[in-house]
């Protein structure tokens, strides 16, 4: 279950996944077969170092940022929900920039 709501818990800020080994962005299909397919998030490492928000207001601000930054705010890939980014030989985000 705690799978389920870290996909979840992204989905609304498109991330990629590494789907059976390619990565892709996220679908609603990776949720709907949770327990069927090998989905991971790829995520950037937390960020060194962790700065904290001085108050509950600044928090969720902070933490919807990391989300949208694709970070690992939650230690996900220390779970092995999510993989980093560095483990990859490409960078999927990358092609975002460009």
């Amino acid at each position: 279950m705690e799978k389920f709501e870290a996909l979840l818990d992204h989905f609304a800020y498109n991330p990629y996944v590494l789907r059976e080994g390619c990565p892709s962005p996220i679908s609603m299909a990776d949720l709907l077969h949770i327990e069927d397919w090998n989905v991971r998030l790829i995520l950037y490492p937390n960020l060194e170092p962790f700065l904290i928000p001085g108050t509950l207001e600044e928090a969720v601000g902070y933490i919807r940022s990391l989300k949208q930054s694709h970070i690992d705010y939650s230690g996900l890939i220390e779970k092995g929900i999510a993989v980093s980014v560095e483990e990859l030989g490409k960078d999927p985000y990358a092609v975002l920039a460009s």
